[in-house]
Formats: structure tokens, C-alpha cells, sequence
């Protein structure tokens, strides 16, 4: 295909609004410790949660006990992913939330500090940008598409999942540096305003006429 029919924008993306009707009550036990780093989606092996609780077993060997960890979602490998936990020595940092309808997930990305997505393969990875939506930084993994949305060193890190020790690195960032997740989070938050469901649409409606303008068929 010629390359001047090719087009690239940042698709699948949230609308905040949608995911604050009515939410619950969100608040965290007074037990958590901050930074707080949140993970949403299905609890399978490919979702890669388990580099993120290998990742805490290293910090807490390093003496960096002073951050909480917030999964949310559920699946087929949450009781394994919970016993791993309690193998690693990491429960007490693990705040399990299950599953959470979509329309309330925004009260778990503003009680965060940052998010993960340490996914071992993801086509995308909207929940990346739902964070940003939120002014969260973000470590996300560079087998999810989305990571071509977050700038390393500058709004998040990506990373290897395969390496926990990449993961807790930056992790370590964030714990030693607490303004660093303010800092990064407002530029995340700058970048998601300008990709809304809005600005897709306008995409779509822009490609779909040049396609009926052109005398050649549309691929």
C-alpha cells in the first residue's frame, strides 16, 4: 500500500466523564503507604501482574517498604497471583480490589500516584490512557502498543516486564523522588487532553471522505 494512504493517530481512547458516574466509595484503608501504584485489568499471565509482585519483593529486600501496590480486576489466575504475593513475602504492600465496574474506575486513578501496565503482550492498552487522563504517570511495557504514547524519562518509563529489576527501578524513582509523580503526572495529563473521542471522531469523518472523493477504491 502506498505510504501517503497511511494514517497514524492515537485510537481507542477514554472520555474521563465516562468513568466517574456515581463511584463508590474508593478510599483507601489508612494502613497504605504512598506512593501507590495501581494496575487495572484481567488477572491472566499475559497481563504480566506477577512481574509486578516480583518487582516488590525487590524493593522490600532493599529496605523501599514505603509504597502500596493496588490491583483492580479480576480473572482466572487471581487466587495464583494472591498466593504468589504471600511466597514473596509482598502481601502486606497488596491492596486487592477485584473487579470494578468501568464507570467507576476513575476514583481508583485519582487515588493513585502511578499506574502500571506491565503486560507480557497487549495490541494496546487503553487503560494507559485512561491514567493519563487522570494526571498519572505511567510504566508501561514496551509489548503494549500504547507505549508509544508515554515519553520515558519525561511522563513514565517503559519497560521490560521480563526484567523485574528494570520495573523496580523505576518504581524506586517514584518512592525516592515523591514529586516526581506530580511532575510527570501533569505532563501525561496535558498529552491525553489533545487524544478524546472527539478528535477520533473527526479522524474517521476525515478519512471517510477522502475515501468517497477518491476516483480509486478505498483499502
Amino acid at each position: 500500500m502506498p505510504s501517503s494512504k497511511a494514517l497514524c493517530c492515537v485510537y481507542e481512547v477514554p472520555g474521563p466523564y465516562a468513568l466517574t458516574a456515581s463511584p463508590p466509595d474508593a478510599r483507601l484503608p489508612d494502613s497504605v503507604r504512598h506512593p501507590t501504584f495501581l494496575f487495572v485489568g484481567r488477572m491472566i499471565r499475559s497481563k504480566g501482574l506477577q512481574a509486578l509482585l516480583h518487582a516488590c519483593k525487590l524493593l522490600v529486600e532493599t529496605g523501599l517498604d514505603q509504597f502500596s501496590v493496588l490491583p483492580v480486576g479480576d480473572g482466572i489466575h487471581r487466587e495464583k497471583l494472591q498466593e504468589l504475593a504471600d511466597q514473596l513475602n509482598v502481601s502486606d504492600h497488596i491492596i486487592w480490589r477485584g473487579q470494578v465496574d468501568y464507570q467507576h474506575l476513575g476514583a481508583y486513578y485519582q487515588s493513585c500516584d502511578v499506574f502500571v501496565l506491565p503486560s507480557f503482550e497487549d495490541t494496546w492498552g487503553v487503560v494507559v490512557l485512561e491514567a493519563m487522563a487522570f494526571g498519572r504517570p505511567v510504566i508501561c511495557s514496551k509489548y503494549a502498543g500504547v507505549q508509544e504514547v508515554v515519553r520515558h524519562g519525561v511522563n513514565g518509563f517503559v519497560i521490560d516486564p521480563h526484567d523485574p529489576g528494570e520495573l523496580a527501578r523505576h518504581m524506586e524513582r517514584f518512592i525516592r523522588q515523591p514529586g516526581l509523580a506530580a511532575q510527570f503526572g501533569a505532563i501525561s495529563q496535558e498529552a491525553a487532553a489533545a487524544w478524546t473521542p472527539v478528535k477520533v471522531a473527526w479522524v474517521l469523518e476525515d478519512v471517510i471522505y477522502k475515501a468517497l472523493a477518491s476516483t480509486q477504491p478505498a483499502l
